[in-house]
């Protein structure tokens, strides 16, 4: 080159910018010294967090408020020493009105039971969640799975509504996604990682699934059988598996007091009663129409091109497909037999586990800025979901200010002066005021006035309908029999229907209701089967505006 030609320029910009995704992908793997500083920060934010579901969630109710006595009367049931199955139907699994009932041990049976024991749990799958992720995954990603198990298991709005519902119904689901995430979380790095705790770990999530919900428990399965061990060096988390299998069945067994045909026979009929909902042409469909899922399902095949360099076909990678297969369909499945849920709540826990994948392999990676680009793409998926949350929190505070509690009524009772009840915001029809607010208020003290004017405080009672908040307002001895809920095709198929005497156990009283609900045709059909015994057995006592009193005959 000669002395008058110009230098050639070389433009910094293309090492700039890779220096800059290299710097911001470093943050995912952030050093020890950072960790343990972030770690007491988080720490700290997640007990204010649970202390205020703690205190706040068993307040304002504005949805599905019916719910909070399915769980309170299940679990008054068991703080009295009722065994389920052997004392009364149930289709769910024992363990969340276990929760409840040891809720009540701690708040001297106060409503406040339900917010303590979720706060309790969600302590419990907060502290497990971070013991099992934090050496399977670098540590942002750890922190964002431990975030989201207890966001989805402890946030006071039900599954799939907007963040301004408050509600603690199906509070069952929320904690049945936390344990299948755990679940998850082990067996998408299973085979790096395949420790004996790790399998107790998932042994005894699968126990607490089934003895929670069986849907739930069904899908813990298939994620543990893709995973199954299949070589001499993986089979220490196969017997962990089996360890931590072995010892929570035992103690649902010895809780149970063997009473383990009574619980299969129930749940028999509950799947019976929801197998109708079931329909793999509409699962398919909805897979193909959702552009969440489809998304997800395009995520997970470049991660895994992405991790094995190419080499698609490698153990490790086929289980990585598989897996996120199973969290798609499951996914599809919940949503169809859920009441009411209309998201995928396992996509963004899957997201983060991508995450996880892609940090953990990025320093070896030739493919820096496609990582960098689905990684951003997943954190902006995560971060909608994480917001909702927030938004959902925000609600609950405000619904703690003076001006807002004195428009929620409050039934009549011990204690009861903490539940505040709101109109349902999201129908503006009326059709469900019957399930919320000042009407549900009206009704349940109705019943209550009958019962305390008609009936004497050594008398127990059970309802012919849906639900039975009395047992537990009046702080009353439960009878055995009947359920926490009884919806005809729902917890019990419509061509079985239960027998006579499970539904009237032995209860002195029997309350027939008749006012308008959204369970209103199943407690005709109701009325309607249980009549002839009805009559047979039960003499009419008294009624009110709303309620109808039986005792039984002598």
């Amino acid at each position: 080159m000669s002395a008058s030609e110009p230098m050639p320029i070389v433009s910094s910009v293309p090492n700039e910018n890779a220096a800059l995704i290299d710097r911001a992908v470093e943050k995912l793997r952030m050093s020890e010294q950072d960790t343990r500083r972030i770690r007491w920060t988080l720490v700290l934010i997640a007990l204010l967090y649970l202390i205020c579901i703690a205190v706040f969630e068993a307040g304002p109710i504005n949805h599905w408020a019916e719910d909070t006595f399915l769980l309170l009367d299940g679990g008054w049931r068991i703080f009295n020493g009722q065994i389920p199955y052997r004392d009364f139907y149930l289709a769910l699994g024992p363990l969340e009105y276990m929760l409840t009932a040891a809720g009540m041990l701690l708040t001297h049976g106060s409503p406040q039971a339900i917010a303590v024991s979720n706060a309790a749990f969600g302590i419990t799958v907060g502290i497990w969640g971070w013991l099992l992720s934090r050496r399977r995954m670098p540590a942002v990603p750890a922190f964002m799975v431990t975030a989201w198990l207890i966001l989805t298991a402890t946030c006071p709005t039900s599954l799939g509504s907007s963040p301004s519902v408050l509600s603690c119904a199906m509070i069952y689901n929320r904690h049945g996604y936390a344990l299948l995430g755990l679940v998850l979380v082990e067996c998408a790095f299973a085979s790096g990682h395949s420790r004996f705790w790790g399998g107790v770990s998932s042994g005894v999530a699968l126990i607490l699934m089934a003895f929670l919900k069986l849907s739930f428990f069904g899908a813990a399965f298939l994620l543990l059988l893709a995973t199954m061990p299949v070589n001499r060096e993986e089979m220490r988390r196969a017997w962990g598996i089996l360890a931590g299998l072995g010892c929570a069945l035992a103690v649902f067994l010895v809780y149970l007091r063997l009473a383990i045909l009574a619980f299969l026979s129930d749940m028999h009929l509950a799947v019976q009663a929801r197998g109708s909902s079931l329909s793999f042409k509409t699962a398919v469909g909805e897979i193909a129409e959702s552009a969440e899922l489809v998304t997800l399902a395009i995520l997970t095949v470049i991660v895994a091109l992405m991790v094995s360099r190419g080499k698609l076909w490698q153990r490790y990678e086929v289980r990585v497909i598989l897996l996120g297969g199973i969290v798609i369909l499951t996914g599809v499945l919940f949503r169809m037999t859920n009441t009411d849920e209309r998201l995928y709540a396992m996509a963004t826990l899957w997201m983060i586990i991508l995450i996880g994948q892609l940090t953990a392999s990025y320093p070896e990676a030739k493919e820096k800025v496609a990582i960098s680009a689905v990684i951003l793409l997943s954190l902006g998926g995560i971060l909608v979901e994480f917001s909702g949350d927030a938004r959902s929190m925000v609600t609950l505070l405000r619904y703690q200010a003076p001006s807002v509690r004195s428009m929620g009524a409050s039934i009549d009772g011990r204690g009861m002066e903490r539940l505040k009840f709101y109109e349902d915001l999201y129908d503006p029809q009326g059709s469900m005021k019957g399930d919320n607010g000042s009407f549900y208020v009206s009704v349940v003290n109705d019943g209550l006035a009958l019962l305390e004017k008609s009936s004497t405080p050594q008398e127990s009672v059970l309802t012919l309908g849906w639900h039975n908040p009395f047992s537990y307002i009046l702080r009353r001895k439960p009878a055995l029999g009947g359920s926490t809920w009884l919806q005809v095709g729902d917890n019990f198929p419509k061509d079985h229907l239960l027998e006579a005497s499970q539904i009237f156990g032995n209860a002195e009283l029997i309350m027939a209701p008749h006012y308008q609900n959204c369970n209103q045709d199943s407690d005709i059909a109701l009325a309607k089967a249980y009549h002839p015994y009805l009559s047979a057995h039960f003499s009419l006592v008294a009624s009110s505006q709303w309620w109808s009193l039986y005792r039984r005959n002598r």
